[in-house]
């Protein structure tokens, strides 16, 4: 079992990892649809951070970041990824498999957490929603 920092710990990293990627593709989207779309995913996944910050920092409690090389293979493999193929297709897959990623690791960290602070739970549960939306929104682009 894990406890409320490491599960805030791994939904912050979701979060922040859910950011990292679209920042790395939304310049590449041309309908105005998709960008839309991806702000305000970005934005969402922004707030799910923050508040997952904002209790660690309750618990006096340190956030882990994704580390620097995580950030810079992302930059990197949707660099290439983009120079193969820019279409909004293209990017809406790229979404829906990085949301899927996303869904997997935060439910297998749900699963093992003790659900000792529902707060913590609602939190999880809210990005899990959230990746799911980000899953039926991207369906539209492909």
């Amino acid at each position: 079992m894990i406890g409320k920092t490491e599960m805030l710990n791994s939904i912050a990293q979701n979060a922040e990892m859910g950011c990292c990627g679209i920042a790395n593709i939304k310049r590449y989207a041309a309908d105005d649809k998709l960008k839309k779309a991806l702000r305000t995913q970005i934005i969402e996944y922004g707030k799910i951070h923050n508040c997952a910050n904002n209790m660690l920092r309750t618990e006096n409690s340190d956030l882990q970041r994704i580390s620097p090389v995580v950030r810079k293979m992302t930059r990197h493999m949707a660099k290439q990824s983009m120079q193969r193929d820019s279409s909004d297709s293209h990017i809406a897959q790229m979404m829906i498999k990085g949301n899927l990623r996303g869904v997997s690791k935060i439910t297998d960290k749900f699963r093992e957490y003790d659900k000792s602070d529902s707060k913590v739970e609602a939190l999880a549960k809210r990005l899990m929603a959230t990746e799911y939306n980000n899953i039926q929104q991207m369906t539209d682009f492909l």
